[in-house]
């Protein structure tokens, strides 16, 4: 193998594919209504539209 094809030290790069907007956030619901709460609360400090699901 020709060693001048091998790199020394590995070389890294930041690399980005893809950018895509968060246009809204989903909250699955729980069964336990205070878990929901907090999390409907945290979604909602976003500014963001907060959607809730079943699942």
């Amino acid at each position: 193998m020709n060693s001048s094809h091998v790199p020394k030290e590995a070389e890294y790069a930041l690399a980005v594919f893809m950018v895509v907007p968060i246009t809204a956030l989903t909250v699955i619901v729980s069964p336990d209504t205070q878990t929901l709460s907090e999390r409907l609360e945290q979604a909602r400090l976003t500014g963001i539209p907060v959607l809730i699901a079943d699942e």
